[in-house]
């Protein structure tokens, strides 16, 4: 239940953060100061920290006893992932060619115009390798694309796992991922938050580690659980996230620390000692909203700038009105829409609960292969 609080959190994140940059001049500090809270990149690296938690859920379970069937594996994701994503992507095309076509001067003229390569690439979902097709069409499917490439390092994780233990595996699948960080950045491939984003395999790994740690069985993982201070731990990365968000520090160490914030938190969670926080985080409300959060995070987007385009256009308000509005009466409008789409494109392709039970709402988990 708490997972699904926290991808509530995340989704409102974006919603707020993505309402706060269609907004054209100058916001008054008030405003500022509580927008500061809202950093949509982040919330990005706890929807990825969260999957490969969930993910590798069955494999701390079985233990040995787990076979990842890729091939099942695989069609489940797709059949999860790629169903909505679709929908989104052809609403956004319509809409990005027609009502919501013309640059304005807000954030959603990023998007625009769209083109031949851009459709072809979100199809393919390659647009994130070019920069000047990873915003294109919905500026928010950019990390789509980053989560399905993602989801193929499982098998290979799982692999090493059994070779060099969990904390091993951890540490290699970070210090990969900043080598393949940095070697991409003298290359073509947009890299970076928008991009190709490589680093976050490490945050997946993270999340897989945090699985292990507050599930596992075995006599490393227990002490890893009951030793560590996890809250303690918890609390020192969220100063730490809050300093190099105020000293502005490069995009990608920054998400560093968000994935290993987010890594301590869903341990901590997971070890059940935030007893009042995890019940803060089931709360009906947050459990609603974070079942449906993959639909918000989808169409959130072309929704906004049809509220202040439409909306709130000929209401002349300056930057700080029109944020405040946004966030005020835009996100409940952005949530409603969600959930119709949640229920016309996203719930018909649900997987089975029996087999998700572990993590619900849009994170799913790999049907294990009964050959054992």
């Amino acid at each position: 239940m708490h997972l699904d609080g926290l991808r509530a959190l995340a989704a409102l994140a974006v919603v707020c953060c993505h309402a706060t940059q269609q907004a054209t001049g100058t916001i008054e500090p008030w405003a500022v100061a509580i927008a500061s809270a809202f950093q949509g990149s982040y919330a990005v690296c706890l929807f990825i920290v969260i999957s490969g938690y969930c993910l590798t859920m069955p494999v701390v379970h079985r233990g040995s006893a787990y076979r990842v069937a890729t091939g099942t594996y695989l069609r489940r994701r797709a059949r999860r992932l790629l169903p909505p994503y679709y929908c989104a992507l052809g609403l956004s095309a319509v809409a990005a060619t027609s009502i919501i076509s013309e640059a304005t001067g807000t954030h959603w003229d990023v998007s625009l115009p769209v083109e031949g390569k851009a459709l072809v690439t979100h199809i393919l979902l390659l647009h994130n390798l070019w920069s000047d097709t990873s915003a294109r069409i919905n500026h928010a499917l950019w990390s789509v694309s980053v989560e399905w490439w993602i989801y193929f390092t499982l098998p290979l994780l799982v692999w090493l796992w059994r070779q060099l233990g969990t904390i091993l595996t951890t540490i290699v699948a970070v210090t990969l991922s900043f080598a393949l960080l940095i070697s991409l950045r003298s290359t073509w491939v947009h890299v970076g938050t928008g991009g190709v984003s490589p680093h976050f395999i490490g945050l997946f790994a993270m999340g897989a580690f945090a699985a292990h740690v507050a599930h596992g069985a075995d006599a490393a993982h227990r002490g890893l659980r009951e030793r560590m201070p996890w809250g303690v731990i918890a609390l020192a990365l969220l100063a730490v996230l809050a300093w190099t968000t105020a000293a502005q520090k490069p995009g990608w160490s920054r998400q560093y620390v968000a994935g290993l914030l987010s890594m301590s938190l869903l341990t901590m969670l997971g070890t059940g000692r935030a007893t009042w926080l995890a019940r803060c985080l089931s709360a009906r409300p947050l459990v609603w909203l974070g079942a449906f959060s993959y639909s918000v995070y989808l169409i959130h987007a072309p929704l906004l700038q049809v509220i202040t385009q439409y909306g709130f256009g000929p209401w002349q308000l300056d930057a700080t009105q029109l944020v405040v509005c946004t966030w005020i009466l835009g996100t409940p409008l952005v949530l409603a829409t969600a959930y119709a789409f949640h229920v016309a494109f996203e719930r018909p392709f649900l997987n089975s609960p029996a087999v998700t039970s572990a993590c619900p709402s849009h994170t799913f988990l790999p049907r294990p292969k009964q050959s054992d």
